[in-house]
């Protein structure tokens, strides 16, 4: 029994001691960043008349269009116009109905969806997730949260947190396309502009809806209107 004490607590001090080390690291990290795999393909994915919707019943007009590396890509248009339906056709998760959706090989996409159920401590999210955690860690610090917001549940965080939190995730995710739906909701002025100033920045391709005109005109370099 004592020897199985003396072990649990030398593991317990060097978990103890690598986040020490991790929180060390994450607060002398780079700026805000994407983890961004170039694909060898120009073209990510190709559409043709492509249509998706709900119970066989489309929801927006067939769309014709290319994703080529390196596109930020605005995706514009009334409330209900279809605008989320679009970005789920897209990642897979809503069928297509109509057309063609051809994806380039073995294609790696990270979204981030409007909304989420986020449960568990940042640490435990970058595990469940594989993800690096001192990367994930200092995306979230860039994103101006306190380190001791680190140890608690991201169930009881603001929706702003929250926000961040799933932007943090799939900024943390090697991908060859992002798809993000409304991800400045929420978000304050100064993660906004860090935000803008990263994907202006960026060779990252990434498909997105947004309210925010400025942000729009300044981020995206095609517009899809619905």
């Amino acid at each position: 029994m004592m020897k199985r004490a003396v072990a649990i607590k030398k593991r317990t001090e060097r978990k103890i001691e690598e986040k020490q080390a991790l929180m060390h690291d994450v607060e002398y990290a780079s700026c805000l960043s994407l983890h961004l795999i170039v694909h060898s393909s120009r073209f990510l994915m190709r559409l043709n008349g492509a249509a998706a919707g709900y119970e066989g019943k489309a929801v927006f007009k067939p769309k014709t269009f290319d994703i080529e590396k390196g596109d930020r890509i605005a995706v514009i248009g009334k409330n209900g116009s279809g605008k989320s339906t679009l970005l789920k056709m897209l990642t897979g998760s809503v069928p297509l109905l109509a057309g063609e959706l051809v994806k380039a090989s073995n294609i790696i996409i990270s979204t981030m969806p409007q909304t989420a159920e986020i449960q568990g401590t940042p640490f435990g999210l970058a595990e469940r997730n594989g993800l690096d955690p001192g990367y994930f860690l200092m995306l979230l610090r860039k994103l101006d949260f306190r380190r001791e917001a680190f140890e608690r549940d991201t169930s009881g965080f603001s929706q702003g947190q929250q926000k961040k939190v799933m932007l943090a995730l799939s900024m943390a995710i090697p991908a060859h396309l992002y798809v993000w739906d409304e991800p400045l909701n929420y978000i304050d002025i100064e993660s906004r502009e860090q935000i803008e100033n990263m994907l202006e920045k960026s060779a990252a391709t990434i498909v997105f809806v947004e309210h925010d005109r400025k942000f729009i005109e300044n981020v995206a370099t095609k517009k899809i209107e619905m």
